[in-house]
């Protein structure tokens, strides 16, 4: 099982493929997937101007119906 707090301190340096590739695994805990989010959130707002045309892509990686419904709350 991946874990993710492995990745997630180095996660700005990683290549947009390795961070779909990561986010698309069926390893991650699903009790993660708030971390998950942070981490693309994160690796998005690191450079802004030159991601943010992966923004769409990379969060439909992201498993939103694992999330308790008190973290949705917060998000949105």
């Amino acid at each position: 099982m991946l874990q993710v707090n492995l990745w997630f301190y180095n996660v700005h340096n990683m290549e947009y493929r390795s961070v779909v590739k990561l986010l698309s695994s069926s390893s991650l805990l699903a009790k993660l997937e708030l971390k998950v989010l942070r981490a693309a959130e994160s690796w998005l707002t690191y450079k802004v101007k030159e991601r943010g045309k992966f923004a769409k892509n990379l969060l439909l990686k992201l498993r939103v119906y694992s999330l308790p419904k008190n973290a949705l709350k917060r998000l949105f």
